[in-house]
Formats: C-alpha cells, structure tokens, sequence
C-alpha cells in the first residue's frame, strides 16, 4: 500500500539532513539539492512504472526526484520515492498523474489532502492605490519604458516624452498589465544619473499618462526623491534594482504612499556588477538576501504583502548563473512573495543564440515561458504583444 507523508516544510535553504533522513545520499545528489525548496515528501512502496511517471513529470517541472534502492524501502518489488518541489509543483504532478492507474489515482488523493493544509497556494494580489491585480487568474505582463538615451536594447527610442506617451499606450492596448518607467538606465558599465535629470525624463510622460490609462504605471528607480515626485503624480509601484539599499530613505517613501514595491537582487553597483561576480553557493545567497530585505523592509513599515521578489537576472550574474536562476526558480518560493523575473532581450540570451538584441524574441519567449512553469507571477519585457501570447498559453497549459 502507498502511503504519502511530508518530511519537512522549509523555512531555511538547508534541507541536506531532511534528504539524508530520508534515504538520499545528499553528497552525491548535490545539484538536485539546488532545485529542492518549500517541501520534502515521501512516498513509500512505489512499483516501477509509478516511479517512471513520476519522476519524469517532476523532473519537467524542476522538482527533485531520487529512486531511494529497493533494499532501503525494505520491499524487493517496491521503491520509496523522495521529492522536493513547491505547492505548485505538486498540484500539478497531482494533476497529470491522476487517470494512469489505480496506484497514481491513490497517490494522488494523498497530494489533494495534503493540498487542502501545508500545499495550500498563496492567492497573491497587488493591491495598488487605485487598482487591484489577480497574480493567480494570470500572469502579469510589465512592459518596459525606458525614458534614457543609452538603455542597452531600446536606449533612446522613447526619449521625448511624446515618444515615450505613445509606446505606453500601445503597450497597454497590446495587453501589458503594468508599465515600469525608468529614467536612468542601469545596465552593466552604465553610470549614475543626476536625480533632477531623471525626474525631468520621467515625471512629463507620468504626467501625459494620466487619465490616458486604467492600468498601473511603475517607477523603475532607486532614487527616493524619484520616486516620490513619480507617485505624487500617479505612479502605483515602485521598482528598485538596489533591493532599497541604495537610497535608505525608499523604505519610508514606500511605506508612507502603501505602494507595491519590487525588491531585486543585485551584487555590486550597475557600473561594477559584471565585473568578475562571484558566488560559493548562488541561489542559497540570492535566497538569503532577499529573505534579509524582506525582514528590514517590513521592520521600516513596508507591509509584506506589498513586496515582490526579482532575482536580478544579469544584474552581477555570470552567464552561467543567470541559466541556473532561470531552473531553480522553486528556490525562492519559500519566502512568501509573489516573483518577478526580467530576461528581456538579455545578453546571455543573445551569447547563447549568437543573435543581437534585435533578434533576441524567440530567446526572450523561451526564457518566459521556462519561468512560469517554474511559477512566476509577474514577467518584465519589452516585446509586449508577443510575450502576451507567450504568457496566455503558458498560463492555459498549467491551469488544465
């Protein structure tokens, strides 16, 4: 008889002696230790074609799979699996493993009592000031306005505000969810911008987009004084690289207005960031900066449900690393906020594929898709219309 049992709910990215507990020989399965987060569950007395489905649909979805021998389950005939993975991932495996035989069907009435405590999703929403988005019917498509001279992929198309005014419109009517405004560009090498220059670049198109939108502008800035004057005139999210680290003062502004603000990893500053980015263990620093912002920015008076996680793609990544970000996404699960991922026309994309930022869509899709599967809720892109379509059958595919 298969019975199912949660080993450990994670709370800290340590799960090496729950796995050893169980069987696995962690040392050994080191890289899938990486992709391990929220829960370790075990299931006992597998047959072979059960531990073949299984692990094939886990492992496509980025969870953990180990076949634990059959000597330790203490059946000849039977398997013990052990899987890590998030809620999402298990509602899923549960939902493509059921109608297969009569042993999936009984493993999968365990996953769905088990949903109903510790699997349980978080039905995350933004509540802006004046709109509320739904992160569970879909989705979020954030479209990028870059108010500079020299972003890396659109640097100066939309300087005039004139410009800048239209591309947000037609990003709206292509079915961006958010527009994210950024007056000083922030990529690798780039420099710092006076912060009464970037107010001149983005509070005129601010200004221009009222009443023109139903849908919520975003401020990219990591400049307190930016993004006071950018909510003052109607932004309702606040987008800063530095993690609120930059400018101290971001936290009391965000808190004050009660805005959404996203929260990004990033090792270094845009003009050093690139140079040379180390990490001994990459997603478990990613993991714990983050969790340390979170706690310091609730403490300042930001309310949690109003933070969003970014992993900070290329932001001091080696190219390797922003591969591993993008497949072991489930890391970052476990600290309760919705995610946030920007992969946009990025240079690993274009390293990888040998093709200028012009011709980076078809990596750009591939990288979106890959993180909603692996659960994220809110994409940042440039190429709206198509990454709209991207995102709508993506979102359909895991919701039948």
């Amino acid at each position: 008889m298969n019975y199912v049992e949660i080993l450990h709910v994670q709370d800290q990215p340590d799960l090496w002696p729950v796995l050893k507990q169980a069987g696995v020989d962690a040392e050994i399965n080191e890289p899938m230790i990486l992709a391990a987060v929220n829960y370790v569950v075990a299931i006992q007395n597998c047959d072979a074609s059960s531990v073949k489905a299984i692990g094939r649909k886990m492992q496509y979805i980025g969870g953990g799979v180990w076949k634990i021998p059959s000597e330790q389950s203490g059946n000849s005939n039977a398997f013990k699996m052990v899987l890590t993975g998030n809620g999402q991932q298990f509602r899923f495996l549960a939902k493509k493993i059921r109608g297969h035989s009569q042993e999936l069907d009984s493993i999968c009435s365990e996953f769905e009592i088990m949903h109903e405590t510790a699997f349980k999703q978080v039905d995350y929403q933004l509540n802006c000031p004046r709109v509320t988005l739904d992160l569970k019917e879909k989705t979020q498509v954030m479209g990028i306005l870059n108010i500079t001279p020299d972003s890396f992929s659109d640097g100066g198309l939309f300087y005039e505000p004139e410009k800048a005014i239209d591309r947000a419109l037609e990003m709206a009517e292509e079915g961006a969810d958010i527009i994210d405004i950024g007056g000083e560009s922030t990529k690798p090498g780039s420099e710092e911008i006076p912060i009464k220059e970037e107010i001149r670049r983005v509070i005129p198109v601010i200004q221009g987009l009222q009443n023109k939108l139903k849908i919520p502008l975003s401020i990219d800035t990591r400049k307190s004084e930016v993004a006071e004057a950018a909510i003052q005139e109607g932004a309702q999210i606040v987008n800063d690289v530095s993690g609120l680290r930059y400018d101290h003062r971001m936290v009391s502004v965000v808190a004050e207005a009660d805005v959404p603000v996203i929260i990004m990893h990033m090792k270094g500053t845009p003009k050093t960031m690139q140079v040379n980015p180390h990490y001994n263990h990459l997603m478990k620093e990613i993991f714990c900066f983050l969790a340390s912002r979170v706690r310091e920015v609730t403490n300042g008076g930001i309310r949690k449900e109003m933070v969003i996680l970014d992993p900070g793609v290329g932001f001091g990544k080696s190219w390797e690393n922003n591969f591993t970000i993008l497949s072991q996404l489930n890391w970052l699960h476990a600290l309760k906020c919705p995610l946030l991922i920007g992969v946009s026309r990025k240079s690993f994309i274009g390293r990888l594929l040998g093709v200028s930022e012009s011709e980076r869509i078809f990596g750009t899709a591939a990288a979106v898709a890959a993180s909603i599967i692996r659960g994220v809720h809110l994409v940042r892109v440039h190429d709206v219309k198509e990454m709209i379509q991207v995102t709508r059958m993506i979102d359909h595919i895991l919701r039948n």
